[in-house]
């Protein structure tokens, strides 16, 4: 699975520079703009997939472990300090 998002992402990458380069080039252009959105919503999209299997991949109990943190630390506090 983590290899399929990482393909389709990088399948992506190519697209993602070439209709910001086409944006840059026409600011304000409708379509441009449309099909840029269009792409960063794909990119979302897979990255929240991926985020999801690396979830599902992951001991809770081992990261809290690992990152330091206490498990009465919230989400976020966890989230902070990975970062």
């Amino acid at each position: 699975m983590i290899r399929a998002v990482v393909q389709r992402l990088e399948h992506l990458d190519p697209d993602l520079v070439a209709a910001v380069m086409a944006l840059a080039t026409t600011p304000g252009d409708p379509g441009a703009t449309r099909h840029l959105k269009l792409l960063m919503r794909e990119w979302k999209l897979q990255m929240t997939g991926l985020l999801q299997v690396l979830d599902e991949m992951t001991d809770p109990k081992m990261f809290i472990l690992v990152s330091g943190r206490s498990p009465d630390d919230g989400p976020q506090d966890v989230h902070t300090g990975l970062w």
